[in-house]
């Protein structure tokens, strides 16, 4: 028999937006108005001995935090909700969904964007699959005079851990840790395959100068343009991968104007690659046991959204033109950062009356900066959709 509580917070209604802290919670009725918002801890256990009514939102708070090394950071994963509720009603919506990754929003900054990162069942300490390479721009470099020695590769994938977890650690953690007796006879999942997202490359910024008074600037080729992040992963579904950056070829004489022979050995300029976005966080985890789950409620693990990347600079100094010692600055949607990958959708595993109402969407793919700034594109790529997530829905009267 399912234990739905003890109902000792007795009857509560959200008529304004509210949050909880205590990570157990034990209500005779729970009712959250429309319009209204109940934001809960993550791994939080919610029971409801009689009904839950929800025609506004419950949003669980996100779980495990994105990566970020001094670029757009990653999006946190959705977090982790245990509902047992007798009967459940309404119209609203009940999210774990996976947190956005961070637009890049500079120039120049070698770090790369952050990974998105996939939810864990804390018994088992695993984390989601790992998202494909993002390409271009990490520790972008220049070729002095002849020789190509910058880094064109982005951050690898997740790397997944070399265990496999197989069914009965899934089972077990339902009938010991969440239903007090329960017996789990049918699997709800054959195998659980860890890892996490990848981070994307960083923008770069090279420099440009003539100390020779040659007009060569020294500088042949510019790669500059950031990755995307790699997007978090589930427990079965990959994140997307992260677009690549421009791989741009920058001349001195296409950056710097150098018409005169009278050369200023003082002259310089700065090239600076957009970063890439941040990957999307996965979606989270619904443990759902009702004995009469109403379709008007929606229960959403959607993977969060990639961010979008950013574009490029070019600033010069004592720069001679035409007889003349000039300085200028401008933005260029060339030399831009892809966009991240979406995070993965999460996981439902219900024991219900019915098949309930759900959105396992994987989180679109961030857009690349020169998308972003005027619709340009400079072979520079968006991320890659997030998988769907997955649920499995068994006969609640297995519990009962």
């Amino acid at each position: 028999m399912v234990n739905y509580g003890s109902g000792n917070l007795g009857e509560e209604t959200i008529s304004t937006n509210d949050s909880k802290s205590n990570p157990i919670l034990e209500y005779r009725n729970l009712t959250v108005e429309a319009g209204n918002t109940l934001t809960l801890p993550s791994r939080c256990r919610l029971l409801v001995s009689d009904t839950l009514t929800v025609d506004g939102e419950i949003v669980v708070q996100y779980d495990i935090a994105g990566s970020s090394s001094g670029g757009p950071k990653g999006g946190d994963s959705g977090g982790n909700l245990e509902l047992m509720a007798k009967t459940i009603t309404g119209t609203g919506t009940i999210r774990v969904d996976g947190e956005d990754g961070a637009d890049g929003n500079n120039f120049g900054n070698r770090n790369n964007g952050g990974a998105g990162v996939g939810y864990s069942i804390p018994s088992t300490g695993a984390t989601g699959s790992g998202a494909s390479t993002p390409e271009v721009g990490s520790n972008a470099d220049d070729d002095y005079e002849n020789g190509w020695n910058g880094n064109t590769s982005g951050g690898s994938a997740g790397t997944p851990h070399s265990s496999i977890y197989d069914d009965s650690a899934l089972k077990a953690y339902i009938e010991d840790y969440l239903i007090s007796g329960a017996y789990i006879t049918q699997s709800p999942i054959d195998t659980m395959l860890p890892g996490s997202g990848s981070s994307g490359a960083g923008g770069g910024s090279e420099g440009l100068d003539d100390p020779d008074r040659t007009n060569n600037y020294r500088t042949y080729r510019v790669d500059v343009g950031g990755g995307g992040g790699g997007a978090g992963g589930s427990f079965i579904s990959q994140g997307g991968a992260g677009g690549n950056g421009d791989d741009n070829t920058t001349y001195s004489n296409s950056v710097l104007s150098n018409n005169s022979a009278n050369n200023n050995n003082s002259a310089n300029a700065s090239v600076r690659g957009g970063e890439g976005g941040g990957g999307g966080g996965a979606g989270g985890f619904i443990l759902l046991v009702s004995e009469n789950v109403g379709t008007g409620v929606t229960f959403s693990v959607r993977g969060g959204n990639g961010g979008d990347g950013y574009w490029s600079e070019v600033n010069g100094q004592n720069v001679d033109s035409n007889d003349a010692t000039v300085s200028f600055n401008y933005q260029a949607s060339s030399r831009d950062g892809g966009g991240g990958g979406g995070g993965s959708g999460g996981l439902i595993i219900g024991f219900c009356d019915k098949t309930p109402t759900v959105d396992l969407s994987g989180g679109s793919g961030g857009i690349p900066g020169g998308q972003r700034r005027d619709g340009s594109n400079f072979n520079s790529n968006a991320g890659s959709t997030g998988q769907d997530g997955a649920t499995f829905i068994y006969d609640v009267t297995e519990l009962v």
